[in-house]
């Protein structure tokens, strides 16, 4: 009767790692993004020197390092409660490792894909 209750333990211990990885590649797909903008050029100048693109950018990093800040805290959470026989894990934290596993959805400036069939 308590193999439920030990697989959301498990959970609870898990969640820190796969919301890192996600981090890292919010981190990757931020690097790709800026490194891109610098590249392209647009009206004579590269794309990073549009003020709408540098917002986004600017927008990007806040994100990933909120990201990364939750996902820390939330590894330090875990390792404050671990070996004591207490409740789950409050849903703050829950809450902190989706929006850091999310990160990667908030990157606008990745260039944009051609739909199947379609030719460019």
């Amino acid at each position: 009767g308590e193999g439920f209750k030990i697989a959301m333990g498990a959970f609870d211990r898990t969640r820190p790692p796969v919301a890192a990885g996600a981090v890292g590649l919010a981190q990757r797909a931020m690097d790709e993004a800026k490194a891109y903008a610098l590249d392209r050029k647009a009206f004579g100048k590269p794309l990073a020197q549009h003020q709408a693109v540098s917002f986004m950018l600017a927008d990007m990093a806040i994100g990933v390092e909120t990201a990364r800040l939750m996902v820390q805290r939330a590894a330090w959470e875990i390792d404050q409660v671990s070996g004591q026989n207490s409740s789950p894990l409050p849903i703050i934290l829950f809450l902190q490792l989706q929006l850091a596993t999310n990160a990667p959805f908030f990157l606008p400036l990745l260039p944009p894909r051609v739909p199947l069939g379609r030719k460019a």
